[in-house]
């Protein structure tokens, strides 16, 4: 059987300060893959997001991307 599946690739902005504007910018591609996936009638379809996202482990860029959620109290927005 063959199942589809979306590939996602993106490159982040890159400045080291800008570490909402790279959650805003992966908050919008996914909503973007989520509507396009409802579009197609594929809720449940795989995807595959691979880029540039210039963030490290510990930016809630991360954790939004493994878990699809970001916690209000990351040490990253007192910073923000």
């Amino acid at each position: 059987s063959q199942t589809p599946f979306f590939v996602v690739n993106t490159h982040l902005t890159g400045n080291p300060r800008a570490v909402v504007g790279r959650v805003v910018q992966v908050a919008t591609i996914l909503h973007r893959v989520r509507m396009s996936m409802a579009g197609n009638g594929q809720f449940d379809a795989p995807v595959v997001f691979c880029g540039d996202f210039n963030a490290t482990s510990d930016e809630p860029l991360h954790e939004l991307l493994l878990t699809g959620k970001l916690s209000r109290k990351h040490a990253a927005w007192a910073d923000a």
